[in-house]
């Protein structure tokens, strides 16, 4: 299913807490991995980052085979959960934004895996939408990188969907999401693909734009260029770049990936599929070079914490 919207200017967070020099943290319960990141707010939109923890629970498995997560994973996600709890009480986290994303938002027994969670370590997880993903990812990137004008396009590739950000002179205008990932492609579902080349071609074809990409997958990307190619900056990557490394890693095995190119398994198997839905992309795309900026989901929501102006996920 597509997700579609159109912004105008944001809402201001009526929860905002004007207390800086807080400890903060988010988590985001993804379809391939469970993050945790913490970090103290100095000022307005301005903080540090502590730590990140990240484990690979791949959650999109069990939900895109078989509509629900297997009663493994759920005791895999409850451990997890029960580590961060000891993390946050560490850190004295004064504030949790907790989020869950295309999987869980697909799964048949969410609602008793979230009940779990709270009941077991007091951690509250809200499913958004796939447009309130990208909205969110909108928001870290405009804080990171210049995107005020001419026209630019934002993708996240997950493990379970793809959203795309279409931003004229720094405003965003449309958001669109996509049940189209690494973890479906790894099982063969591919069947929103099409639709996401065919809105990037209605939108930008033939336009020069300034292409942002975000998520684990493809900040992964620029670690490899330096391998790949010796290249010192992993915060970019040139579109025949992308080509050269697609037709170069696809011939690997996960496993000689993970020999060759330092990655863990969970990464080499979803690399592939990540650089299948990119170079999708890039076929009707008129860039030269991919910002890979070293931010995501969860930067956005410590951001979110930290800032009077941000998308509150309680609206």
């Amino acid at each position: 299913m597509i997700e579609t919207e159109y912004f105008g200017q944001f809402k201001k967070n009526k929860n905002f807490d004007k207390f800086y020099m807080k400890r903060v943290a988010a988590i985001d319960l993804g379809s391939n991995a469970i993050r945790l990141t913490i970090a103290e707010v100095h000022s307005p939109s301005h903080y540090k980052i502590l730590e990140k923890f990240r484990f690979p629970v791949r959650i999109g498995t069990d939900v895109f085979q078989t509509g629900e997560v297997s009663a493994s994973k759920i005791d895999e996600i409850i451990e997890v959960f029960r580590k961060f709890s000891s993390h946050l009480t560490h850190f004295q986290v004064q504030e949790v934004q907790a989020v869950a994303t295309s999987a869980l938002r697909d799964a048949k027994n969410s609602n008793l895996i979230i009940k779990q969670i709270e009941d077991t370590t007091k951690i509250k997880i809200k499913t958004i939408t796939g447009l309130e993903e990208a909205n969110l990812i909108y928001q870290i990137i405009a804080h990171e990188i210049p995107i005020m004008t001419g026209k630019s396009l934002l993708i996240d590739i997950g493990g379970g969907s793809t959203e795309l950000s279409f931003i004229n002179e720094g405003i965003l205008e449309t958001v669109q999401s996509f049940n189209i990932g690494t973890i479906r492609i790894l099982k063969d579902i591919q069947n929103e693909l099409p639709q996401l080349i065919n809105s990037i071609r209605s939108q930008v074809t033939g336009q020069k734009i300034k292409l942002v990409g975000t998520g684990g997958n493809l900040r992964r990307l620029g670690k490899l260029r330096k391998k790949i190619f010796n290249r010192a900056d992993p915060s970019i990557i040139h579109k025949s770049e992308v080509f050269e490394m697609y037709n170069h890693l696809k011939e690997l095995s996960a496993l000689q990936l993970m020999k060759k190119y330092d990655l863990k398994h969970d990464r080499a198997e979803v690399i592939i599929p990540a650089l299948q839905i990119l170079t999708s992309v890039l076929n009707d795309i008129n860039v030269d070079i991919i910002n890979l900026p070293k931010v995501g989901l969860s930067d956005s929501l410590i951001l979110n914490m930290s800032s009077p102006t941000n998308f509150s996920l309680t609206q």
